[in-house]
């Protein structure tokens, strides 16, 4: 059996496909790599203050994005189109989000109680299901 059929995108035959999509596809992927090179030195200057709900947010968001933009670059240089569009589309919705959290402190606060609302429906769904709460991980006991 060839390997790439025994071993799939995992095997190290994808890895000659690289030079390949890169070379076929050289503007998109140095714009890329010039976005990149910017947001990857540009994280290391974020500075957010603990305490200030929407500066950690909006961190937290451009690290989220920037490493989804990273993940479909490299869906995209093994040829994996539909995943990296997915994983485009994640990246997109998530920049929104960066933006109207960066533009608004209510946004921020908007977003956190959101989240704690589906977090406390997903645990009364678990409830239900399974009559009690679920197991606190060993990390955390």
């Amino acid at each position: 059996m060839p390997p790439m059929n025994e071993h799939g995108f995992l095997g190290k035959e994808i890895e000659q496909w690289i030079p390949k999509n890169r070379h076929a596809h050289r503007e998109f992927f140095q714009l890329v790599d010039d976005a990149n090179r910017c947001c990857q030195t540009s994280m290391y200057k974020l500075g957010p203050h603990k305490k200030n709900r929407q500066e950690v947010l909006v961190a937290i968001l451009y690290l989220r994005v920037l490493n989804n933009s990273q993940a479909a670059v490299l869906l995209a240089e093994r040829g994996l189109m539909p995943q990296c569009r997915i994983l485009g589309r994640a990246t997109v919705e998530a920049l929104f989000i960066l933006c109207a959290i960066a533009n608004n402190r209510e946004y921020a606060n908007d977003y956190v109680s959101e989240h704690q609302k589906n977090r406390l429906k997903y645990l009364n769904k678990y409830c239900q299901l399974h009559g009690g709460l679920p197991p606190m991980p060993i990390g955390r006991r």
